[in-house]
């Protein structure tokens, strides 16, 4: 992401946003489009605003518990902790991956366009099958599909989780 992006980002999630409880944790298993599916790793996605810091959300990485039947199954959960209109949310998830490779052009903007804008609190689930599949969900409606495996290794490795 260059760094005009990551400023422009910045800048706009600095805004003061009101203060609240702190979000739940992620569940240690969840069952998602009929899928029981385990947390394999959680962590904040961040940007540097000035002199500080901003999260821009936590996500968790979930995959089949049983991937002899589910094999390539997972789920990555995003929860926003800021207001983001669809430009900031497209422009977060194109600098995510531009240092991995092996997608295309076509592929980034087509997920991409799939991307809305968010509010605090707002939950975002994509969703991968073993086809190479991703779909988009918000608020359990899902938002869109596309197949792209390559740019789905690089969201997966883009997003780096501490578990």
């Amino acid at each position: 992401m260059t760094r005009l992006a990551l400023v422009s980002i910045a800048l706009a999630v600095a805004a003061p946003q009101p203060i609240s409880a702190a979000p739940p944790r992620f569940a240690e298993t969840l069952t998602f489009e009929g899928v029981e599916l385990s947390r394999v790793g959680t962590g904040t996605l961040e940007a540097r605003a000035l002199l500080t810091t901003v999260t821009i959300c936590e996500l968790a990485k979930y995959r089949a518990r049983e991937p002899t039947q589910q094999g390539g199954l997972r789920l990555l959960v995003l929860r926003f902790a800021r207001k983001l209109c669809a430009d900031h949310v497209r422009q977060v998830f194109r600098g995510v991956v531009e240092t991995q490779s092996g997608y295309s052009p076509a592929e980034l903007r087509a997920f991409l366009e799939l991307l809305p804008a968010v509010r605090a609190g707002s939950v975002l689930d994509l969703w991968t099958d073993r086809e190479g599949g991703l779909e988009v969900f918000a608020v359990d409606e899902s938002l869109g599909s596309l197949v792209a495996p390559q740019l789905i290794a690089a969201l997966w490795a883009g997003l780096r989780t501490d578990d």
